[in-house]
């Protein structure tokens, strides 16, 4: 007798709520990363800048926290970019304090015409109802208080 898998058979993978959205987030990625491979920094890596870039000072937990990554990434990105001179740390172990440094800044300005070239073709490519769609699963997953 054949040994039955209920789940397995009635299981569809393309209906996977969650591979649904890694395949948009790989299909995004993968345009960002033609835009700015010639620049030598990950996705992640240009998101804690761009922070820094802004905020120009941040607390380490208060970083990962607002970008949603894991300790780990944070830590393994923020070696890298502080061993290429665009952030510096300090203070204590428990009050680590990351800020941008004005090569980070002059970093950051030479990225942000090619990273503006990825959003460009990215909201070509998704529309103005993608754009809204992607706003609406955003505000759903990780509302606001």
């Amino acid at each position: 007798m054949e040994k039955k898998y209920p789940f397995i058979d009635n299981m569809v993978p393309t209906s996977c709520t969650a591979s649904k959205a890694i395949l948009s987030m790989r299909s995004l990625a993968n345009i960002y990363k033609k835009h700015l491979q010639k620049h030598q920094i990950t996705q992640s890596q240009l998101g804690i800048m761009m922070m820094l870039g802004h905020f120009k000072e941040i607390a380490q937990a208060d970083l990962g926290r607002y970008m949603m990554l894991e300790r780990s990434t944070v830590s393994r990105d923020l070696k890298r970019l502080i061993e290429n001179g665009y952030l510096e740390r300090e203070g204590a172990v428990n009050k680590l304090t990351i800020h941008i440094t004005e090569k980070g800044l002059d970093h950051l300005e030479a990225i942000l015409p090619d990273w503006e070239k990825a959003r460009e073709e990215s909201e070509a490519i998704l529309g103005e109802d993608g754009l809204q769609a992607l706003d609406l699963v955003l505000s759903k997953l990780n509302p606001q208080p």
